[in-house]
């Protein structure tokens, strides 16, 4: 860390005056670092340790929670390589992302929500909240057995590419090369506008549906946005 500093402070005249106070600060810090090793015997227990650990610091979210469940799960599975599963996930994720937004997260949610889940214990509707998140995918995948958890976890993987095509439409895929351009260039006006909340019936429509029947959807969809727009003079994505 000291080393890093010293390399900012070469570049940078204006600190340069406050090298030593920076440097006092910076090991102040770091004379305080400590360091706890904690040894399971078997690597599902680490799945326990992370989650009540973490209980009492700074609130994980719910793309980590879920990470950090689904590993612990597929742990069980014999020649199960979740590693690759979920580096397929994030990348597909990751080149949604537009500036900071949690994308991962953001992902599990519309994707519970386009499957219907429930807050765990309650009928009502998934919330947004991370730990309600987690629960709710917790609680679907608790007695899923091997094969039917590892078909999941392998689904997640075209689940975030669609996820990923609904805002950012391909030119050219297998199953969207039926969906015409103006369907398209619809999409990327949801995206444009903020239009959040129509991903999760995007995304279980395309889940079910062949090119026609998505682009109706779509139709549907930007038909009623435009109405409302006409008849209120607002976005129903700022109400």
């Amino acid at each position: 860390i000291l080393k890093w500093i010293n390399g900012k402070l070469e570049f940078q005249v204006t600190l340069q005056k406050k090298k030593n106070w920076i440097t006092t600060y910076a090991k102040f810090f770091i004379d305080k670092f400590g360091f706890i090793i904690v040894t399971v015997k078997e690597e599902g227990q680490a799945h326990l340790v992370f989650r009540a650990m973490n209980s009492t610091g700074e609130g994980l979210t719910g793309g980590e929670l879920i990470k950090s469940m689904l590993f612990y799960k597929s742990r069980s599975i014999s020649g199960f390589n979740e590693d690759i599963g979920w580096s397929n996930i994030s990348n597909i994720l990751d080149s949604t992302r537009t500036g900071s937004t949690d994308i991962i997260s953001q992902f599990f949610y519309d994707y519970g929500r386009s499957i219907g889940m429930k807050n765990k214990g309650k009928k009502t509707k998934l919330s947004s909240n991370a730990r309600s998140v987690f629960e709710a995918f917790e609680q679907h995948c608790m007695n899923m057995s091997n094969t039917e958890f590892k078909q999941f976890f392998n689904s997640l993987k075209s689940e975030a590419e669609n996820y990923h095509h609904i805002q950012f439409p391909p030119p050219s895929v297998v199953n969207w090369r039926d969906v015409p351009k103006e369907r398209k260039n619809d999409l990327v006006d949801l995206r444009n506008m903020g239009y959040r909340q129509t991903r999760q019936v995007l995304l279980s429509a395309r889940r079910y549906l062949d090119d026609q029947q998505f682009s109706r959807v779509i139709q549907v969809i930007i038909t009623m946005i435009v109405r409302v727009n006409i008849c209120f003079g607002v976005s129903p994505a700022k109400k």
